[in-house]
């Protein structure tokens, strides 16, 4: 569910997290982490470890892939 402006100030972050996070495996290229976004129509995504896929490594941000000229 999505939340109101106000509603987010008392809210925790599990009330209103992706459950579900999209994920790419550490040395994805930028160019697939950007294609990703846009087909998912989202704006980050968790980028997981190679020694321990399910441990996050790094968050890549729409904005950092802007900053390479990508979007």
């Amino acid at each position: 569910p999505i939340c109101k402006i106000g509603r987010l100030r008392t809210s925790s972050a599990a009330e209103v997290m992706t459950v579900n996070p999209k994920t790419i495996p550490e040395g994805t290229i930028a160019e697939d982490a950007f294609a990703m976004m846009t087909t998912n129509k989202i704006t980050a995504l968790f980028e997981m470890g190679a020694e321990a896929p399910d441990k996050p490594v790094g968050l890549l941000h729409i904005h950092d892939l802007n900053r390479l000229g990508l979007g």
